[in-house]
C-alpha cells in the first residue's frame, strides 16, 4: 500500500510538472504564478513481455496515463490461438473413453456368457476376466488422458494469455 502511495504521488506530480512546463498557470489568491520545474517519478518500472515474440500491436502511446491491468501491447498470437483451439478440442473429446467403455461391455457380456453358460474350460473363463479388468483398466487411462489434455489446455491458454502485456501499475507511459 505503501509503495501504491509512492507511485500515485509521483503521478500527481508528474502531471503538476508538465502542466507547469506546458505553459499553465496556477492561480494562488489573484496573482497566477508560472511554475517551471521538473519532476520525475518515484519509481520507473519496466514491462517486458513474458515471452518472446513478434510485436503485433502497442496500444499505447508516450505521456498516455494507464491503470493497473490496461493493456499495453500483444505480441502476435494467431499460432498460439491455433495451437489453444487444438488443445481445448482434445481436451473435449470423450471419443476414446467411449471406445473402452464400449470394449469393457463386450468383454463383461463375454465374461457372462462363459460364467453362466458353463462354456469353455477354466483357463477361458480367466481370460474373459482378465479380459474385464484389462478393459476397466483402459477406461481408466482414457479418462486420465483426458485429464492430461485438460491441463495441456490450461497450459496453453495461460501462454495465450502471457502474450498480452499488461499494465503492472496505475502510473503513465515513458
Amino acid at each position: 500500500m505503501k509503495r501504491m502511495a509512492m507511485v500515485l504521488a509521483a503521478m500527481s506530480l508528474a502531471g503538476a510538472g508538465a502542466a507547469a512546463l506546458m505553459g499553465q498557470t496556477s492561480a494562488v489568491g489573484r496573482e497566477e504564478q508560472w511554475r517551471n520545474g521538473l519532476t520525475k517519478p518515484v519509481a520507473i518500472v519496466e514491462v517486458p513481455a513474458g515471452m518472446k515474440g513478434q510485436l503485433a500491436t502497442v496500444d499505447v502511446t508516450e505521456g498516455q496515463v494507464v491503470k493497473k491491468g490496461d493493456v499495453l501491447a500483444k505480441l502476435d498470437d494467431a499460432v498460439q490461438q491455433k495451437v489453444v483451439e487444438l488443445a481445448k478440442m482434445v481436451a473435449d473429446s470423450t471419443v476414446e473413453i467411449r471406445y473402452a467403455q464400449s470394449q469393457e461391455a463386450f468383454a463383461k457380456v463375454e465374461e457372462e456368457k462363459y460364467k453362466t453358460g458353463n462354456i469353455g474350460s477354466s483357463l477361458e473363463r480367466h481370460q474373459k476376466e482378465l479380459a474385464v479388468t484389462q478393459a476397466g483398466l483402459a477406461v481408466e487411462m482414457d479418462k486420465e488422458k483426458q485429464k492430461q489434455a485438460q491441463v495441456r489446455l490450461q497450459q496453453e491458454e495461460i501462454t495465450l494469455q502471457h502474450m498480452t502485456i499488461k499494465s503492472p501499475i496505475d502510473g503513465f507511459v515513458l
